[in-house]
């Protein structure tokens, strides 16, 4: 809860080249401000300086409001700063007692000043109306605090008159939350960097896969089938589901997607049972469809294999048969499978000529290395998945991610998992 005593702490000076102003920590890393106290760094791409408790660092514009008129902007540190930040409530009541703290050019330690709630404009976004005070020039930003609940209520950012006790107004909960929902309490929250482990399976949580999902249909639709090469962590599983989602879109000729684990499978007769129970055919797990009778029963069949973690059949429980079949019915003139497999290395190192006879699938399957995250992909990982929590990763925790990831999804998902659980949990503790 909010007092008098305990608000400083919460408030930082924005100094610019042409003048400065207040702001006020609205989430881990980031200050919420008036648009018109930080226009000239925007228009002129400044770097706002942000002075608090003594310290000095830099803050950039992230969020303006898509709306003109609407005196908001929220800004996010360069560095990390161990601050806490505010609660909001929209709950006003007339008389109520307001107070802010903001840093004038008269007195730029900060200077506290009270008023009294009067009520809110018409307009259709209407502005908080208060009296019995003085905004002072660099007020505004500030947060004004309701005195009997003990949280912020509005933005500072309009005086009445400067010289007497005339009050002024300041921008509602309401509207901070309609322009910035991201700042809205997230009940029940829950940690966006998931899963950390396996693929992602929803098709709208898979990130940054559109251009290679698009070169693995090419080859599909070309007649050949393909091989997802990489190692552990680097995110086969989530591309093999955003193939088996986008199969009815992006193939020319239908084919029904199934998707095998075989770290799931204990050999052969797991398997066949597995594919007959998926494409719907009878299947007896003791006596399974195997051979030529298996071969008429797919030939009715149009199906897009998706074989996860490959490297399993090379396990002594998997038989050689079982893969020699696997390439006959993929290497078919309109074949009834046709394959994409996720493997940790290049096929022709995974399965040499065993018997004689070819790999199961060198040859037949054109291989995509998977590509490794770059710092930029990370960064907009990152700020896609913080987008609606109200959470922030500063400059130099975000670079420290990208080094421990060294580009592996699954690395960047766990490490960011595990950052953001911490600040929440130090938020929770602060409050």
């Amino acid at each position: 809860m909010l007092t008098p005593e305990s608000l400083p702490p919460y408030t930082v000076r924005l100094k610019l080249i042409y003048g400065s102003g207040t702001g006020f920590f609205v989430g881990q890393g980031l200050i919420l401000t008036c648009l018109h106290v930080v226009k000239d760094a925007r228009d002129n791409r400044e770097t706002i300086e942000i002075i608090w408790q003594g310290q000095i660092s830099g803050a950039k514009i992230i969020h303006l409001p898509n709306l003109d008129g609407i005196d908001l902007a929220l800004l996010q540190l360069n560095s990390s700063l161990d601050h806490k930040y505010v609660d909001f409530d929209h709950d006003l009541q007339l008389t109520d007692k307001l107070y802010t703290f903001g840093y004038t050019n008269k007195y730029p330690n900060g200077d506290p000043s009270d008023f009294e709630y009067i009520g809110l404009t018409g307009d259709e976004n209407p502005l908080i109306k208060f009296k019995l005070g003085q905004v002072q020039p660099g007020f505004s930003g500030s947060p004004l605090v309701n005195l009997r609940t003990g949280k912020v209520c509005g933005v500072v950012n309009i005086t009445r008159d400067e010289y007497s006790d005339l009050g002024g107004r300041a921008i509602p909960v309401q509207t901070i939350f309609k322009y910035f929902p991201q700042l809205q309490p997230q009940k029940n929250a829950h940690n966006p960097f998931k899963p950390t482990s396996g693929g992602i399976k929803e098709i709208q949580q898979i990130f940054g896969r559109k251009q290679e999902i698009k070169d693995i249909f090419e080859v599909l639709n070309s007649g050949s089938s393909a091989a997802i090469i990489g190692e552990r962590g680097t995110g086969k599983t989530t591309l093999l589901w955003g193939i088996y989602h986008q199969a009815r879109e992006y193939l020319l000729s239908h084919r029904q997607p199934l998707y095998l684990n075989l770290e799931g499978l204990a050999g052969d007769k797991d398997f066949y049972y597995e594919l007959c129970h998926q494409i719907g055919i009878a299947a007896n797990y003791d006596k399974p469809l195997k051979g030529t009778r298996l071969t008429r029963e797919l030939e009715k069949h149009k199906i897009l294999l998706l074989l996860d973690v490959v490297d399993n059949m090379t396990q002594k429980y998997f038989s050689y048969q079982l893969r020699s079949q696997l390439r006959e019915l993929a290497n078919r003139p309109d074949p009834p499978l046709r394959l994409v497999v996720a493997a940790n290395r290049s096929l022709d190192v995974l399965f040499p000529d065993n018997k004689g006879g070819d790999s199961p699938f060198e040859g037949i399957c054109q291989q995509f290395p998977i590509k490794l995250w770059d710092e930029a992909k990370i960064k907009e990982f990152i700020s896609h998945r913080l987008s609606q929590t109200g959470v922030t990763f500063t400059e130099e925790e975000i670079s420290s991610l990208v080094r421990q990831s060294q580009g592996k999804p699954r690395e960047v998902m766990q490490s960011c998992f595990k950052l953001y659980q911490t600040k929440v949990n130090n938020s929770a503790s602060r409050t």
